[in-house]
Order: C-alpha cells, then structure tokens, then sequence
C-alpha cells in the first residue's frame, strides 16, 4: 500500500544538562541572541518574542512565533523546543524547519555556554491517507496486529487494540523509539501515526543531523512493517 502524508506537525526538543534557573534574569539577552541568530532568515518583528512568568522558574517561557504563527521556538528552563504544525508540504519546507531550529539551538548557545544539552527528543504527529482506502487500511491494521513482528529486536513489543497498534524500540542507552498507529478519528486521513525517538548526546548519534536522519529511517520503516510505503513526488503529481 501506498500512503501520502496529509498532515505533519513536528517538536524537536532538547533537555538540558540542569535547570537554566538564571533565565528570568537573561531574558532580555536570550531574545536577543534568538532575534540576532534567526532574523537573517526570518522578518522578525518585536511582536514575534513573548515572555511568560509565574511563581516558579518551571512557569518561566519565552517563545519567538515563526512562519505565521504555524512554528514557535520556545525556551524553559529545562528546554528548548521547536514546535512546527501543519507546514511540511515538500522536502525543501522540512529542511527550512531544521535550518530554523539548528539557528536557535546556535542562539542559545552562545548565551548558555556552561549549560549544555543532554538529550534530544524527536515527536512526529502524521495523519495518513491510504491509495486503497481506510477500509483496506484498518483490515491491515486487524491482521498485523494479529502477526508477529518483522523486527528481532528482543526489546519489541506489540500491543493491538481496536486498531491501535504501540510498541518500543530500544537500542542500548544511545537511543529509543517508540510508535502508535491506529485509525484517523479526523476525516482528512485514513490512520494516525504517532512516532517518537529520543537521542542520548554522548551516543552514536551525537548532532543533529545525525538524529534526524536516524530518525526519519525509523519513521518510514515502521511503516514498511505495515506495508505502508510513501508515495514519491512524481507519483503524487
């Protein structure tokens, strides 16, 4: 089975090493290394930069509002984010999201220099439309969950349920994965494909570009396991 993606939303989020809890203090200056580091790239207005605060340092939020409204990069005291909904249409839009969240990790950097990232998690939300239709989709579903699985990873398990499948996938402590695929309750899609992977930075895996590429095998060979394949562009027009 073919499958075309209908909607993507994207979060890149790093961790840090411990708390930023000098952050409310650098505030000014942590919005202006992110306005100085994205602006050649992005119209950058001083409504495009927000800044939230409470009681404690957990309640503590700057966001910078990209692609009209539809991206955000937001910093925590324990993270930056990058959080990029419905925009990946064509491969050029996922390479001007991870241009645009590398210029904030390269923004901060240079504010947090004795603070540094521990680990980055990766979380694709992906509504799928099936060439065959969702009735051969979820008859898929049924009997694959039914199955075993292709993978010999001893540390991977299914568990299906009203055409839901879930399971993990481990690789030592360098990395970790973990999916759903079940059937879409919104009407633009025939399934909902939930993907989750999260790299360790001392592993083998270390920058970025590593981790995505990584990532993105493991998105599209999960599929394959389902028989889903993705549609190429020639084949879409």
């Amino acid at each position: 089975m073919q499958y075309s993606i209908t909607r993507l939303d994207l979060e890149v989020r790093a961790v840090f090493a411990r708390p930023a809890f000098e952050l409310p203090q650098l505030t000014p200056k942590v919005l202006g290394a992110l306005y100085e580091s994205m602006s050649p790239k992005h119209k950058l207005a001083p409504r495009d930069f927000e800044s939230y605060g409470g009681t404690s340092y957990g309640d503590v939020l700057l966001v910078t509002k990209l692609f009209n409204g539809q991206g955000r990069i937001e910093v925590a005291a324990d993270r930056l984010s990058g959080i990029f909904v419905n925009l990946i249409t064509k491969e050029d839009d996922f390479a001007a999201i991870v241009d645009t969240y590398l210029l904030a990790e390269e923004g901060l950097a240079k504010i947090f220099t004795t603070n540094h990232i521990a680990m980055r998690r990766y979380m694709a939300h992906a509504w799928l439309t099936v060439d065959e239709g969702k009735d051969h989709a979820l008859s898929m579903l049924r009997s694959r969950g039914e199955a075993s699985f292709g993978w010999d990873n001893p540390r991977f398990s299914g568990l299906p349920k009203n055409y839901t499948v879930k399971a993990d996938l481990r690789d030592g402590n360098d990395w970790a994965s973990n999916f759903g695929l079940e059937r879409s309750v919104a009407l633009i899609a025939d399934l909902y494909f939930n993907f989750e992977a999260v790299y360790d930075l001392q592993g083998v895996f270390p920058s970025v570009g590593q981790q995505i590429d990584h990532a993105r095998g493991l998105f599209i060979d999960v599929l394959r396991e389902f028989d889903l394949n993705p549609k190429t562009d020639t084949e879409s027009s």
